[in-house]
């Protein structure tokens, strides 16, 4: 079955917002500048925290390279419309989805504060797997 057009522009639009939300995050870490917490003001405290990155990596930075593999796969399948790109895409999803579901439990129950970026790459993320459990339906 075919991939509505609605979705695949949803899949997209939710993976580049993602992928700004991680380039920026990755930008402001990597200069040392804690990005402006306008809505929770306790973000502070997730981004200097010891789950912010893994090693000398931020963990943003991470999630730049996910929403860029998710971005590839995408393009590569709109022009080949090889279908197992899209199943690739739909499975790093998946696997997003549960670092996602992960940072969102260290934020609320062990670090005690929220970070309203994060939050968006977990709503990116949420919405991206919401299209992959549905392409994976439509086959």
């Amino acid at each position: 079955m075919r991939l509505p057009k609605y979705l695949a522009i949803a899949f997209c639009i939710a993976a580049l917002i993602g992928f700004a939300d991680a380039a920026y995050l990755t930008a402001q870490h990597l200069r040392g500048v804690i990005p402006p917490c306008v809505v929770l003001n306790n973000c502070e405290q997730v981004l200097t925290s010891a789950y912010a990155s893994v090693g000398p990596v931020p963990v943003a930075a991470l999630g730049l390279g996910y929403y860029g593999a998710v971005l590839l796969l995408l393009i590569a399948f709109f022009d080949t419309k090889n279908r197992k790109l899209l199943h690739i895409a739909s499975w790093l999803v998946s696997a997003g989805m549960l670092a996602s579901l992960y940072f969102i439990y260290v934020q609320l129950f062990i670090i005690g504060a929220l970070c309203p970026y994060c939050l968006v790459s977990a709503f990116t993320t949420t919405v991206m797997f919401a299209i992959a459990v549905r392409v994976m339906y439509l086959d």
